[in-house]
C-alpha cells in the first residue's frame, strides 16, 4: 500500500510539472511577474512565495480541470478548497475564489496574447521603443525586482490593474539599438489606448 501511494503521488506530481509548463510558456520570469501581481492583490497576507505556490498550484488545477469542461462548476468549487488548503488558512473562501479569478483571467490573457512575446537580438524597433507614449528607465538588478517596479509604476500611473486599465499586449526582446524593452499596451477604463515602454537592459537576459 505505502509503495502505491508513493507512486500515485509520482503520477500526480508529474499531471502537474507538464500542466505547469503549459500554463507557464514564459518560465520563470512569468511566474515572478504574476506571483507579485497576486501577492500584492492579496495584501500581503502571505508571502511573496507563499503566493508563488499558491499560484503554480492553482494555475496547475485549472489547467487539468479545464480537460473536463462538463465537470467545470466543480473544477471552480474544488480549486476554491485546494487554495484556502495551499494558503493554510490564510485565506477566507472569497479571497481564494478570488485568487480562483485571477488565475483564470490570466490564463484567459495568455491565450489571447499567445505569439505576441518576442526575444532575440534585433527583434524590436529602438526607435518605436522610444516613441512610446511613456518611456520609462529600469534600473532593477534582477528580474523579480525589475517586475515589481513595471507593475508598481502602471498602477501608480493608471490605477488598479483589471479594474482601472487592463493588458492589450505586452511583449520584450532585445532590440536593433542594443537595448531591452518591455513594451506593454494598455487600454484605460476610459477607453484610451496607452504604450509604456521599460528599457529593461539592467537585468534582461533573454
Amino acid at each position: 500500500m505505502f509503495w502505491r501511494k508513493r507512486g500515485k503521488a509520482r503520477v500526480v506530481e508529474e499531471v502537474f510539472r507538464k500542466a505547469a509548463r503549459a500554463v507557464f510558456p514564459g518560465g520563470q520570469r512569468q511566474i515572478d511577474a504574476e506571483a507579485a501581481e497576486l501577492f500584492a492583490r492579496l495584501e500581503q497576507r502571505v508571502s511573496l512565495d507563499e503566493a508563488r505556490q499558491i499560484l503554480i498550484h492553482a494555475k496547475g488545477r485549472v489547467f487539468i480541470g479545464l480537460q473536463a469542461p462538463s465537470r467545470s462548476e466543480d473544477t471552480a468549487k474544488h480549486c476554491v478548497e485546494s487554495i484556502r488548503v495551499r494558503a493554510g488558512g490564510a485565506l477566507d473562501e472569497a479571497m481564494a475564489r478570488d485568487v480562483y479569478e485571477f488565475v483564470v483571467q490570466r490564463m484567459i490573457e495568455g491565450a489571447q496574447a499567445k505569439g505576441h512575446v518576442v526575444g532575440g537580438a534585433g527583434s524590436l524597433s529602438g526607435t518605436q521603443a522610444r516613441q512610446a507614449d511613456h518611456v520609462v528607465e529600469v534600473g532593477a538588478s534582477t528580474a523579480r525586482a525589475g517586475i515589481d517596479f513595471e507593475y508598481r509604476w502602471l498602477e501608480r500611473h493608471f490605477g488598479t490593474r483589471d479594474k482601472d486599465w487592463s493588458i492589450m499586449e505586452r511583449t520584450h526582446g532585445w532590440a536593433d539599438d542594443g537595448n531591452a524593452y518591455e513594451i506593454f499596451t494598455v487600454s484605460t477604463r476610459e477607453g484610451d489606448r496607452k504604450v509604456i515602454s521599460f528599457d529593461i537592459s539592467s537585468f534582461y537576459e533573454g
